[in-house]
């Protein structure tokens, strides 16, 4: 075969899989129904993968390396780390703890809407910690919404708080964000590793996030707002809220010293998920046998509905975030194979000066990559670059540097357009389902006062940090 065929070749193969990744993300930002058929990020990351592997552009040793990684990279785990993470947050939201801290707080800041708008803001931030910004993006923006119900207050700052809060607090534990959990399994860092550098780069960027918010939305906060009606809210089972605060509590406790018996990060997030999904299963069984011997009244049977089912928090799992993050993995797995990976590696080698350019450089194209092909593939992508032989070259501290400049930028680059991440997407539709309506321009106008700052406050932490 000459050359120019194989240049060629190589130029096809570059063009079908840009191509198949624009169509992933587009159809997972725009699904659309053909006929019976509807195109969303579950079946179009099934068709496009079989295309590629139909056309030769991909073959098994991509399929491989793209579900079980190479290197550094293991892409089972991460979907294992995020989707037993992700259970045991939802399970633990759906027995209602979550819910019933924060109408306690609401029903205590005494009609200040000022207090709320800081709650919102501070509950938001520690929960996301807790948990991630997907759960607290998707599970507090109804609650927040139905605010409006009880009291005559204006929502919006307080969804904006929310959104922003989860979006920045999520850098501070890996399990924040699955492009956190990307970048730490690429590079092997532990979850106490991780904190140590992202825990102050994270708190400055809230502190300078509060003060944004203020000046942003300062004139758009409620400053004083009575109840419509009292709040009655109650736990289901306050023995099921404890257990699954406990886990949940547990399952961070054993993440943070998992160095120490030198066991990997998704083996413990597995084991409590496990255990979350028998406690959810037993307490259906249970139900279920009272259901058969007993007439139950209709508050019984919404208790179950909402809170007793596995089956109703299974439903609950992002299930079709795992197409779409496995085609992702495979189609930059067909890009490292084609050269792209190495060609982007060289490019960035050039600008890694020393460590602050290194890092400012990273943080900032990472940001605004995030907003071009969404921040998970982008992340997926660059760590690819980043653990290439072209980007080991240069100093272990800059690659380090790098690494967390890429975090930073996967989790703040979803604050400057809706198209960031898909939280944001999802976000969206929930509003608009209620029928608040915020468009692509107010969110982007908002997001480039907010972001530039916040980010640049975090890379040049991340920056003292390091030296």
């Amino acid at each position: 075969m000459g050359i120019c065929q194989i240049c060629y070749n190589r130029g096809m193969s570059i063009a079908l899989l840009f191509i198949a990744l624009i169509s992933l993300i587009f159809f997972a930002i725009r699904p659309i129904k053909i006929g019976g058929i509807v195109l969303n990020m579950v079946t179009v990351p099934l068709a496009v993968i079989f295309v590629l592997f139909v056309w030769g552009v991909i073959d098994y040793s991509t399929l491989l390396s793209g579900f079980f990684g190479s290197g550094s990279i293991v892409p089972w785990e991460i979907l294992l780390l995020f989707f037993s993470v992700a259970y045991v947050s939802i399970s633990a939201d759906a027995s209602g703890i979550f819910d019933w801290v924060a109408a306690k707080a609401i029903s205590v800041v005494g009609g200040s809407g000022w207090k709320l708008f800081f709650f919102v803001f501070l509950f938001s931030s520690i929960l996301t910690i807790l948990t991630s910004n997907d759960i607290v993006i998707l599970t507090l923006t109804p609650i927040i919404f139905y605010l409006s119900r009880y009291a005559k207050i204006n929502v919006i700052p307080l969804l904006f708080a929310q959104f922003y809060a989860a979006n920045t607090a999520s850098m501070f534990f890996l399990i924040g964000n699955p492009t956190n959990i990307i970048v730490s399994n690429a590079f092997g860092f532990s979850f106490w590793e991780y904190v140590q550098v992202m825990g102050l780069p994270t708190i400055v960027a809230l502190f300078v996030l509060a003060a944004l918010l203020v000046i942003l939305f300062g004139h758009q906060v409620t400053h004083r707002f009575e109840l419509k009606r009292s709040i009655h809210f109650f736990l289901p089972s306050r023995t099921n809220a404890l257990i699954s605060s406990v886990l949940l509590v547990g399952m961070l406790i054993s993440l943070s010293v998992a160095h120490l018996a030198s066991l990997p990060l998704w083996f413990i997030t597995l084991l409590f998920a496990t255990l979350m999904l028998g406690k959810d299963l037993f307490r259906q069984y249970a139900h279920d046998i009272i259901e058969k011997r007993h007439k139950r009244n209709y508050f019984q049977r919404w208790f179950e509905k909402e809170y007793g089912s596995a089956r109703v928090i299974v439903r609950r799992m992002p299930t079709q975030l795992f197409f779409f993050i496995a085609a992702m993995f495979i189609l930059v797995s067909g890009l490292n194979e084609v050269g792209i990976v190495d060609f982007f590696a060289k490019r960035l080698v050039q600008f890694s000066i020393d460590l602050p350019t290194t890092i400012l450089s990273m943080g900032v194209l990472s940001a605004f990559l995030a907003n071009i092909i969404n921040n998970q593939p982008m992340t997926i992508f660059l760590s690819h670059v980043l653990t290439s032989e072209s980007f080991q070259r240069i100093p272990v501290l800059w690659q380090k540097g790098s690494a967390f400049a890429l975090v930073i930028g996967s989790n703040l680059g979803a604050n400057l357009t809706l198209l960031g991440a898909l939280a944001g997407l999802l976000w969206k539709d929930i509003l608009k389902e209620k029928g608040i309506i915020i468009s692509y321009k107010d969110f982007l106008l908002k997001g480039l006062v907010i972001v530039p700052i916040t980010l640049c406050a975090s890379l040049l932490t991340l920056i003292f940090v390091l030296s």
